[in-house]
């Protein structure tokens, strides 16, 4: 697996065994090791046992099996973090299939914390209605979750492919240099989905995700942030190739959302509005953000209804239209110029020194999108829209 590309100390998220939660009370780890040695022989043993502020620590390794998957954490106050802080070394893989349905976690209630672990391969899609949301992670009805330094790849689920959250107004999910990749949802939501609550992403990386609408994010009667983050090469089979905004308020700042599509050519991008009757209008604010090389059509969509603010944004290379269908619709410092990306197979999407992306390089004197100079400066090369296309395929 590819090291993590956003900065990040990995040491720091190692250190102190002990985690001290708000009540005060010294922590106490609980190690689990993938051969079942030690005290505790699968992690449900371990988050069963822990008690308030406790960290469940999981070994080097990949983890399997019964009590090593469809892990129920309930109401728990408690931590499950790898003893190295790096996710590629301490595995939970589901081997879920349609047939024989696993995830990773379960959360419901309380406040929960995951840091520096992988989930793969869950699968729950051919779960019972009710059970089929949330293929890597299903979390319900909490105060307070923060996924950090997680990776989330390779799930399946109706809604929510990678992880699935079903909250309450109070609700709020972090999830933070994280990684989400190749999940599906034939649903909502290929790489996550938020219905109710508060969801924050920041510095994460969704990589070629699908769904039936909103093939990276959708946040759906709910408020969301996306801060400093990279969507690329997700795809929806309606609306909203990276993010859908669906009876709810979104703010995107700093961040890239390039090569997504969406099937139906409307909202390659970007989708705000409602999908369903009953749902109301949108509120989508995207500050500082490039938006480039998105599919056919339309690469940020209204329902007609809803509304769109773009301040300091790249809208390039994208299909027919840039912007369609919002009402209000503001383009304050609008940038249209190529965004001189270094190489597509640099998921992180650095750009040339002399990309109107750095502040050096636009009227805005902002960083556009979420990452900065990863090469030299190179000769602006005009070329057809094919062209520019061909560049970026696999």
């Amino acid at each position: 697996m590819q090291a993590l590309r956003f900065s990040r100390s990995l040491s720091a998220l190692a250190v102190a065994s002990a985690v001290v939660w708000a009540g005060g009370a010294r922590a106490a780890d609980l190690l689990v090791l993938p051969d079942g040695g030690g005290p505790y022989p699968t992690i449900q043993s371990a988050v069963d046992a822990a008690d308030t502020g406790d960290s469940v620590v999981l070994g080097t390794g990949t983890f399997v099996g019964a009590g090593n998957r469809d892990i129920l954490v309930d109401g728990k106050q408690i931590t499950l973090r790898s003893e190295s802080g790096d996710p590629a070394s301490s595995v939970i893989d589901c081997e879920g299939t349609a047939m024989e349905p696993h995830r990773g976690l379960c959360i419901r209630g309380g406040e929960f914390m995951a840091r520096g672990i992988s989930i793969r391969n869950g699968d729950v899609s051919g779960a019972e209605p009710g059970r089929s949301n949330g293929g890597g992670i299903l979390i319900e009805d909490v105060e307070r979750v923060t996924l950090e330094v997680c990776i989330v790849e390779s799930c399946t689920a109706f809604d929510g492919g990678g992880v699935y959250v079903r909250g309450l107004d109070r609700s709020v999910v972090i999830l933070t240099d994280c990684e989400f990749r190749q999940n599906v949802a034939t649903g909502i939501g290929g790489g996550v989905a938020c219905v109710f609550g508060s969801l924050e992403i920041s510095n994460s990386l969704v990589l070629g995700n699908e769904g039936g609408d909103g093939g990276g994010v959708v946040i759906s009667s709910a408020d969301g942030s996306i801060d400093s983050s990279v969507f690329v090469r997700n795809r929806s089979h309606n609306y909203g190739g990276a993010v859908i905004v669906d009876t709810g308020r979104l703010s995107i700042e700093r961040s890239t959302l390039v090569e997504n599509r969406a099937d139906n050519e409307y909202g390659a991008a970007v989708f705000s509005g409602a999908l369903s009757e009953i749902g109301s209008e949108s509120q989508l604010r995207m500050q500082s953000s490039l938006v480039a090389f998105n599919g056919d059509g339309v690469a940020i969509g209204c329902d007609g209804q809803s509304s769109a603010q773009l301040t300091c944004c790249i809208l390039y290379g994208n299909g027919s239209d840039e912007l369609d269908g919002c009402v209000g619709g503001v383009e304050e410092g609008t940038i249209h110029e190529d965004p001189l990306p270094c190489t597509s197979e640099d998921e992180d999407w650095s750009v040339h020194a002399n990309s109107p992306c750095l502040p050096d390089n636009n009227g805005c004197g902002v960083q556009i999108g979420a990452s900065g100079a990863g090469c030299p400066a190179s000769p602006v090369l005009r070329s057809s829209w094919g062209g520019i296309k061909s560049l970026f395929r696999d």
